[in-house]
């Protein structure tokens, strides 16, 4: 059987903060002493590398998902424009429909 922490204690929690909060200053020198030898050093422009190309996968990500989604035109559009789409003489089949796509695919 493990001990067992009262942490509802004033004293416990008195202890723990007191505990983190020499942590956290003890990281962040370290941290800044790290900081300054990364970017006293070569290494500094490969981290800057690292994190556009980070960003830059996030941002292209985005684009393609948008690229993806379809744009048809609408029905009374599509009305409008059918007059004027004539299909080839002497064709059988959708030449309205292969239009329809052809526009759609355009726009």
């Amino acid at each position: 059987m493990g001990t067992y922490i009262n942490l509802n204690s004033t004293f416990a929690i008195n202890n723990i903060s007191l505990f983190l909060h020499k942590f956290e200053i003890n990281i962040s020198q370290m941290l800044s002493i790290k900081l300054k030898n990364i970017m006293s050093s070569i290494f500094y422009k490969i981290y800057i590398n690292y994190i556009f190309i980070i960003i830059g996968s996030v941002v292209k990500k985005c684009n393609i998902i948008r690229m993806y989604r379809k744009h048809n035109i609408m029905d009374r559009v599509w009305k409008l424009l059918e007059t004027n789409l004539k299909g080839r003489k002497g064709t059988r089949g959708g030449n309205t429909q292969d239009n329809r796509r052809f526009i759609n695919a355009v726009f």
